[in-house]
């Protein structure tokens, strides 16, 4: 039995970059969306609205679940694994998208087994996110209140909502390429609603006396930049993400690019990440779907050093 979770994020805003493309990545090889029996027991739990399946993206939107309650949850071997994609891209492969499609035809090779924590009754889950999926990944662990201006609901006025306590049972969080602090092709564009300076990734626009973002050395003493706030109060909040955690990067991402630099430093570096890795010349894409990437994502979740 080999059950997979994978959800659909929307991707409303457009990247600053043409994401692409140049590993192998077949549609065919793995297809959805979540089973009758995963999408019925997410109706019985409340969570209907949600519309995690996403069927209207056919076979591509989602993907995991059990085929009938005679898969017993007993025979899970492995701990869950929870894959969150990024902006501009899709659950699997699909058109212009890559989404999780080697990494899932990976794991499913290896034999292994995953389903979401309530579903399966796993007292752990693993997290793989890359991009913006490692920003909002980490929000959901951490919790606790948004400040947003839209997001206006009957209950809750625009900019304010509170998603809970922090989740104490992720074991392993995986960050591919997230802009932690911030993107160096916002500073100073104010016009990008990706780049504002309340929940966008505006970097800053000065370190001190310094004004390159991107600069791999900074001129001058730069102690810290004041940047967007949720993602400083991220960044200072010092619940424990998870047991391990992993980033990884690579100095030629096209889209966060200037060798992932922001301020001097690393900007895909998560506090307090307990595992790194960089690459040196895979596109933003291509630190999530190359074979290299593919087999440290299956390492790290499985305690393994990453090549």
């Amino acid at each position: 039995m080999r059950f997979l979770v994978l959800l659909f994020l929307p991707a409303p805003i457009t990247t600053t970059a043409f994401l692409r493309s140049s590993h192998s990545v077949d549609a065919a090889k793995v297809n959805g969306p979540l089973t009758s029996n995963f999408q019925d027991w997410l109706k019985t739990n409340g969570y209907a609205s949600d519309n995690f399946a996403r069927s209207d993206l056919g076979t591509q939107g989602s993907y995991g679940g059990k085929s009938d309650d005679k898969d017993k949850v007993a025979y899970i071997r492995n701990t869950p694994v929870v894959f969150i994609h990024g902006n501009s891209d899709s659950a699997l492969a699909a058109g212009m998208y890559s989404g999780w499609t080697n990494s899932i035809q990976y794991f499913l090779d290896k034999g292994y087994t995953t389903a979401v924590q309530n579903y399966t009754k796993a007292a752990k889950v693993h997290i793989v996110a890359h991009s913006m999926g490692v920003t909002l990944g980490r929000k959901i662990i951490l919790g606790g209140k948004i400040a947003a201006s839209d997001g206006e609901t009957q209950l809750e006025p625009a900019g304010n909502c509170d998603i809970g306590t922090p989740l104490r049972f992720v074991d392993v969080f995986v960050g591919l390429s997230g802009a932690i602090y911030g993107m160096c092709n916002c500073a100073g564009n104010i016009h990008q609603p990706t780049c504002n300076h309340d929940d966008g990734f505006w970097p800053g626009d000065s370190c001190g006396d310094n004004k390159n973002c991107g600069a791999s050395t900074m001129r001058f003493p730069c102690d810290r930049a004041v940047y967007a706030k949720f993602l400083t109060d991220l960044n200072q909040d010092f619940t424990q993400l998870a047991k391990t955690v992993v980033s990884a990067w690579s100095k030629a991402d096209d889209v966060l690019q200037y060798g992932d630099n922001t301020w001097g430093k690393p900007t895909s570096l998560i506090p307090r990440s307990t595992t790194q890795k960089t690459y040196n010349s895979y596109t933003h894409m291509q630190t999530k779907e190359s074979p290299e990437s593919v087999a440290d994502q299956y390492n790290w979740v499985n305690r393994q050093r990453g090549s």
